[in-house]
């Protein structure tokens, strides 16, 4: 059965950030094996793999593609994801890395997953980490990376929080499967980002309108006078 598996911040070929992140390896050599190791220990050929930014330095994105026996890679860009150039445009870079081996290419993605016996989840992924995404005040999952595990407990959890920073940073220099996410989300004890702000309901309206009427009401009273959405 074919299954999901994420990452991010592999900084593969990056000598500097052995040092910039203290991580565990002589040489970059040493860490470029460990994680293209760890990876194929876990992914199988016929899976899927969804990175999530920082992927390789420099120009040698295939090199490392190549590498990595399963050939299904989904890849949301990184601040670092550059293409070897000093100072590209977004556009630029995003045009470069939709011609490399991925089977697709993002600046953010977003997907919903059946959970046995539970139902369905929504799961947003970009490389930073964001305050809000789409329905995270209905238990949606905000996968990410970027900051190299500054902004977690262990495992890459957040107290109160169903958002989680996958980067190799977090989990041993091992990619996280999709299946084993409902366990790590299950020690966060999860609180309502809008408990206390909800209003009541008008007559006929479902809680779902309510929520969205809340948050248009709270997008415009943020918007200075003469600005239009």
């Amino acid at each position: 059965m074919k299954k999901t598996h994420t990452s991010a911040d592999l900084h593969l070929g990056h000598t500097n950030i052995i040092r910039y992140c203290n991580r565990p390896f002589s040489s970059v050599e040493e860490m470029d094996e460990t994680i293209i190791n760890n990876i194929n220990e876990k992914i199988m050929p016929e899976d899927r793999f969804i990175i999530l930014g920082d992927f390789a330095w420099g120009t040698k994105v295939e090199h490392y593609l190549d590498l990595i026996n399963c050939k299904d890679v989904w890849f949301v860009m990184g601040n670092h994801d550059r293409g070897g150039r000093k100072k590209p445009s977004y556009l630029e870079s995003l045009e470069f890395y939709r011609k490399m081996p991925f089977t697709h290419v993002f600046g953010y993605y977003e997907e919903e997953i059946i959970i046995p016996g539970k139902g369905k989840k929504m799961i947003t992924m970009s490389h930073y980490p964001m305050s809000s995404w789409n329905k995270s005040h209905r238990e949606s999952w905000h996968l990410y990376g970027h900051v190299h595990g500054g902004m977690t407990k262990q495992l890459g959890t957040e107290p109160g929080k169903y958002r989680m920073d996958v980067g190799v940073d977090c989990h041993n220099f091992y990619p996280v499967a999709f299946d084993d996410l409902e366990t790590l989300f299950s020690k966060v004890k999860w609180k309502d980002p809008l408990e206390g702000k909800k209003r009541w309901k008008k007559n006929n309206e479902s809680e779902e309108d309510a929520e969205q009427t809340l948050s248009g009401e709270r997008f415009s009273s943020t918007m200075g006078e003469g600005e239009e959405s």
